[in-house]
């Protein structure tokens, strides 16, 4: 399963990497094979390559970004994140806090927005605006070996053991290590990077865009823009899209509190969560290895319809099937482009899922 965002980055990483690293590597190594025995396809990874000329300007940035990623141990603060579905022209909202701790440790709490709005930020093509949801509860812990997600509602909690290959420092190889300032010569293997912003004296913050180039990566996302504050060289927002273009996640940042001793919002330790009564379950990683993660949406897109049903009735859901754009080639007709609920989400009680195919340039028969 392979929607589940994580961010590595100039302490963010912590918060949105550090914590949901190797449940959405699993996600992304675990998809679910086709009945035939077959894999869905997944996109090419472009030819592995450094970038030799990047702008002055943005050569400087980077190393400036990974001198000051450096500096930084702890990191706490708030964010709002904000999820457009442009196929059902809905926007969820969410808001919460998280901690970081170097390397490898992450808190993020993520709650339903308080908000009374029903019409959102986005239309859609025919000038409607999107519609307003609360998006679900879902709090995500790293103590360094593993990922804990907990589920305050029905008081479980999954424990996902973190492999030794991907602790420590290595969390910097996870999904999408985006927002620490790595290496200026790893960041321009990884990204086609682009600075949109043009820099002058006193500017106080730029727009980055990269374009991801190893496999891992693109099986996540394929854009990401982040405004970065030169004078903290911590991001503001961050905006993925999803391989399909037909969902962005983006993340406000604030109030954001560097190397702070106290724990603060966390109370005393973050990453030992009280789960007296709670259902437990614990994953190896063995276990995990060409699995998915048990209680959990499966990613089916880029799959056959017909191959994704069997897949989805084992696990107790009832897909219903949405006509959806026409395909550019006959390989994808009848391929599905995009699910709800997502993939990585709990779920749902009601064992519903609604899955969009594309359709036949002619005809949206099938």
């Amino acid at each position: 399963m392979s929607t589940t965002r994580c961010f590595n980055g100039a302490a963010l990483a912590g918060l949105v990497c550090g914590l949901l690293l190797f449940a959405a590597s699993v996600r992304a190594q675990s998809t679910p094979a086709s009945a035939s025995g077959e894999k869905p396809t997944r996109p090419q990874a472009r030819p592995l390559h450094q970038q030799q000329h990047l702008p002055a300007e943005l050569e400087r940035i980077l190393s400036d970004w990974a001198i000051a990623s450096r500096e930084i141990e702890k990191l706490e603060g708030e964010h709002h994140r904000v999820v457009y579905d442009t196929v059902f022209s809905v926007e969820r909202w969410a808001e919460g806090q998280f901690f970081y701790e170097s390397p490898d440790k992450g808190r993020i709490d993520i709650e339903p927005a308080r908000t009374t709005r029903e019409t959102g930020n986005r239309r859609d093509q025919n000038g409607e605006p999107f519609r307003v949801k609360a998006d679900k509860q879902e709090k995500w812990i790293s103590d360094g070996r593993n990922i804990i997600q907990i589920d305050e509602e029905n008081q479980q909690a999954d424990v996902f053991q973190i492999p030794p290959r991907a602790q420590g420092q290595n969390i910097m190889n996870g999904p999408l290590p985006f927002l620490f300032g790595m290496p200026p010569a790893i960041a321009k293997q990884r990204y086609q990077l682009s600075l949109h912003t043009k820099v002058h004296e006193g500017i106080e913050r730029i727009k980055i865009r990269a374009i991801p180039m190893w496999q891992q990566d693109i099986a996540n996302w394929s854009e990401a823009w982040i405004m970065l504050d030169l004078k903290t060289y911590l991001p503001t927002h961050v905006k993925l899209v999803d391989p399909t273009g037909n969902t962005e996640t983006v993340y406000i940042f604030k109030k954001l509190k560097v190397n702070k001793k106290s724990l603060g919002i966390f109370g005393n330790n973050p990453f030992r969560p009280r789960l007296r009564g709670y259902k437990i379950t614990t994953h190896t990683a063995e276990s995990l290895e060409g699995a998915n993660v048990a209680g959990m949406v499966p990613d089916v897109r880029g799959m056959p319809w017909k191959d994704a049903g069997p897949i989805l009735k084992k696990l107790g859901l009832t897909p219903s099937w949405l006509k959806g754009k026409a395909a550019r080639s006959a390989a994808d007709v009848y391929r599905i482009y995009s699910q709800e609920p997502v993939p990585g989400a709990t779920l749902p009680t009601d064992g519903k899922i609604r899955l969009t195919v594309f359709t036949k340039a002619q005809t949206t028969q099938r």
